[in-house]
């Protein structure tokens, strides 16, 4: 039984290595944003769709109830990467990392708005808190102004995401929900790029390393690690979960410096505010753990 839990443990940290790994291949693969999240979305698509059609046909069947949501859905997870990747390619990784580590924590402060709850007094002081910390990141950084705001916005359209999509993966099947959001989320992204950017999209653009981080992105990094994490959770208790999960962005910075070297290097009053936020964060998950 130990075993077994050292085995989910020591899996889920390779799962959210992968999730850090995305923006290291963000970074890597010369297309444009939009186009990176299009074909993300649509290999993801594919393979999930081949999987359906293999193992559980049933699986391609959505309930009518469901379908705006799911729409809404599809819709932000499209918008979320195009920001995601469009902050990665316009300042670095461990910029764009620093700013996603706050979607956690943004998610607990816009969740009250959505569904009026009360602000808990432990969470307005963690928000300020985290505030402070992204306040001495953009202060250190300003030169990356834009990458920090674009970043920020993706990290807020991942938290609408993280808790609209959290109501609908309830008494559903999360790889039903997952193939219909990314499915639309790929005719958004190719519409946009379609009717507003460029009318002749060719596959020939694309190098064959492009074309081969592509496959990773979207084989290992979406459709594999998404559907290995949630098995995961079954296994694990939420403390452990939130625990390693917050370990995505320092596994990114880690993987970028490697990587990128000097180009990734930044002030080290960039790390302290990015420290700052990560303790806000850690800390409001554990009194949410402590709440159940």
């Amino acid at each position: 039984m130990q075993d077994n839990r050292a085995k989910n443990i020591l899996q889920l940290h390779f799962i959210v290595f992968l999730f850090g790994f995305t923006s290291v291949l963000g970074a890597l693969i010369s297309i444009s944003a939009i186009k990176l999240t299009i074909f993300r979305m649509g290999i993801a698509v594919l393979f999930l769709a081949l999987f359906i059609f293999f193992y559980d046909k049933k699986k391609i069947i959505l309930k009518k109830a469901l379908i705006k949501k799911v729409f809404i859905c599809g819709l932000i997870i499209a918008l979320h990467w195009i920001t995601f990747f469009y902050a990665i390619k316009i300042s670095n990784v461990s910029i764009t990392v620093s700013m996603m580590s706050s979607a956690a924590f943004l998610t607990s402060l816009i969740e009250p708005l959505f569904f009026k709850k009360k602000f808990l007094f432990y969470e307005l002081i963690l928000g300020i808190l985290s505030l402070f910390g992204v306040s001495i990141i953009f202060n250190a950084e300003i030169k990356f102004i834009d990458g920090l705001i674009v970043a920020l916005i993706s990290a807020i359209l991942i938290s609408v995401f993280t808790i609209l999509n959290s109501r609908i993966i309830v008494n559903n099947s999360s790889l039903t929900i997952s193939f219909y959001e990314l499915f639309i989320g790929f005719l958004f992204s190719f519409l946009c790029y379609y009717l507003f950017i460029d009318k002749s999209f060719s596959l020939k653009e694309i190098s064959s390393q492009d074309f081969m981080l592509l496959l990773i992105l979207a084989i290992a990094c979406t459709s594999y690690a998404f559907t290995k994490s949630v098995d995961l959770i079954k296994y694990l208790k939420p403390f452990t979960i939130m625990m390693i999960i917050n370990m995505e962005p320092v596994y990114a910075i880690f993987i970028s410096l490697i990587i990128f070297g000097e180009s990734e290097y930044l002030s080290i009053n960039f790390y302290i505010g990015f420290i700052i936020i990560l303790i806000a964060v850690i800390i409001n998950g554990f009194f949410k753990f402590k709440k159940k």
